[in-house]
C-alpha cells in the first residue's frame, strides 16, 4: 500500500528513544517524546531532520502525545485537554480543547 518517500531517524537526531507524536508544518517536522522519561520535549527538526530546538512541555511522563496541524497551530495532548502550540516557539498559547478521553489519541485536523 503506497511508496515509502521519505524517512528520517528521529532517535539518533533528538538523542530521545520515547518519540510520539509527528507533524510536518509546511517547514519543519515537530516530534514528541518523553526524553527517555526524564522530562517530556517537544523537538523541532528541519525538512532533512537536523535538530533546531530541544524545547521542555513542562510535561512529566510521556509528556504530549499525537500532534495535529491547523495550517497556523500544533496541537496535541496528554490529557483531557489539546493543547494548541505556537511553531514560533513550541509553547502552548493558551487555548484549550476539551477532550472526553484521557489523553487525546490520533489528533486529526
Amino acid at each position: 500500500m503506497g511508496d515509502w518517500i521519505y524517512d528520517i531517524d528521529v532517535t539518533t537526531a533528538t538523542g530521545d528513544i520515547r518519540c510520539l507524536g509527528v507533524e510536518f508544518d509546511d517547514t519543519n517536522w515537530w516530534i514528541t517524546g518523553a526524553a527517555n522519561m526524564t522530562g517530556a520535549f517537544i523537538y523541532r527538526l528541519d525538512y532533512n531532520g537536523t535538530l533546531l530546538n530541544s524545547i521542555s512541555t513542562g510535561h512529566t511522563g510521556w509528556g504530549w502525545r499525537d500532534l495535529a496541524w491547523d495550517g497556523t497551530y500544533l496541537y496535541a495532548s496528554d490529557s483531557y485537554v489539546i493543547e494548541q502550540i505556537d511553531t514560533s516557539t513550541g509553547g502552548p498559547t493558551g487555548v484549550q480543547i476539551q477532550s472526553p478521553i484521557s489523553p487525546a489519541r490520533a489528533l486529526a485536523y
